[in-house]
């Protein structure tokens, strides 16, 4: 437990007994002091700061001048600190705003792009896959026709010699055709 003198309220060692600042024996321990004896150390504060403004009353206009300038420095300050911060959020701001401007711009050309992409490989898709009906169409055309002209234009000729018979086939147009095939005989 902490003890102190009653005088000059000095804190004393647990075993001293008397005051190493005053020598009073007037000790109390810190529980014991009242409400009172606290007012009465404040007052006798108060009291010798009173009786130093009385004597010194130059000092005390230049302490509250001073006060009231670091007071004012202490507004500026506060006042400039304010003003950079709502500069910076405002810049800030600015900033996030053009960022996701830029960022929406970007996004839209890349999707037109995508776009344009797909419907380029769609048309040339389109493009091939007509191409290659149009190949198989004229291919079975073909087919169909050389059919055709194969079973319509043969004709089978026989012919003999002396020593061996023999079977020629000759081709023979269509009267569509205007070129004529002369059949010979072989000997």
């Amino acid at each position: 437990m902490t003890k102190y003198c009653n005088k000059c309220n000095t804190e004393l060692e647990e075993e001293g007994v008397f005051c190493p600042n005053c020598g009073s024996n007037d000790i109390r321990n810190e529980q014991e002091q009242t409400t009172t004896e606290k007012e009465e150390s404040k007052e006798e504060v108060t009291e010798e700061q009173v009786e130093k403004e009385e004597d010194n009353p130059q000092e005390e206009e230049k302490e509250v001048t001073e006060e009231v300038e670091t007071e004012e420095t202490a507004e500026e300050e506060t006042e400039e600190v304010a003003e950079e911060n709502e500069e910076t959020e405002d810049e800030e701001a600015t900033e996030e705003v053009e960022t996701e401007e830029t960022a929406e711009e970007e996004t839209e050309e890349v999707a037109e792009e995508n776009e344009e992409t797909v419907e380029k490989e769609t048309e040339e898709v389109t493009e091939e896959e007509e191409i290659k009906e149009e190949v198989e169409e004229t291919e079975d055309n073909s087919k169909e026709e050389i059919a055709k002209e194969e079973t319509e234009s043969t004709e089978v000729i026989q012919t003999s010699t002396p020593e061996e018979e023999s079977t020629e086939v000759i081709p023979t147009t269509t009267p569509e055709e205007t070129e004529s095939t002369e059949v010979i005989p072989t000997t």
